[in-house]
């Protein structure tokens, strides 16, 4: 109801309604790391800033180019299977397995970049004791709005790309998107000097 929504969230006026529900959350690069441990311990060898940067079909299954990120040293290593895990940048490991098979008609891309950039401001510019989620902003994408390590995430867009940067940046118009959301829906009229950091993630 609007009265327990608006105790929630006392920065936006307009409040009618609304649906409470859970949600997870949890630190990535933490599981990213608790992952490699527990891999390494059940006999993984782990490498880190590591590109692989050649893939060759052989009898045994693959023959793995890698290359380490600082030193630029490349060695080989054989695998049974490879697994395919690089998130937005798939296809191009698909394409370096594919050349490798002689097969680059299938090369077609399969996965479409998009970006979403999320902004992180101080818990006294957007006090929220619960996450918020608008589902449906001026141009159909969703808004949200979450408590996090003593501040408050808002965020995000959907951008596509042609390309995939590995360090993405955001652009001027999903900042002015972000911005003019949180005044619309969650009453907070931000400024760039209420922006503690900045983050985009593909």
């Amino acid at each position: 109801g609007a009265a327990a929504l608006r105790r929630l969230l006392p920065t936006w006026a307009g409040v009618v309604a609304g649906v409470r529900y859970w949600d997870g959350q949890f630190d990535d690069a933490r599981l990213a790391l608790a992952l490699a441990r527990t891999a390494q311990d059940h006999g993984a060898h782990v490498r880190n800033h590591t590109r692989v940067v050649g893939l060759t079909a052989v009898a045994q299954g693959w023959r793995v180019r890698l290359q380490d990120s600082f030193s630029g040293m490349e060695h080989e290593v054989l695998a049974k299977s490879v697994v395919n895990a690089a998130g937005v940048w798939v296809d191009a490991l698909r394409s370096l397995a594919l050349a490798s098979a002689e097969q680059p008609e299938r090369c077609q891309p399969l996965v479409r970049a998009s970006q979403g950039v999320h902004l992180v401001v101080s818990r006294d510019v957007l006090p929220l004791s619960e996450a918020v989620l608008v589902p449906r902003t001026s141009d159909e994408r969703v808004l949200f709005a979450v408590p996090w390590l003593g501040a408050t995430v808002i965020g995000t867009t959907d951008t596509p790309r042609d390309d995939a940067p590995m360090e993405p940046r955001p652009m001027a118009q999903e900042l002015a998107f972000l911005f003019d959301e949180t005044r619309r829906f969650l009453g907070v009229d931000l400024s760039p000097a209420d922006v503690r950091s900045v983050w985009v993630g593909l």
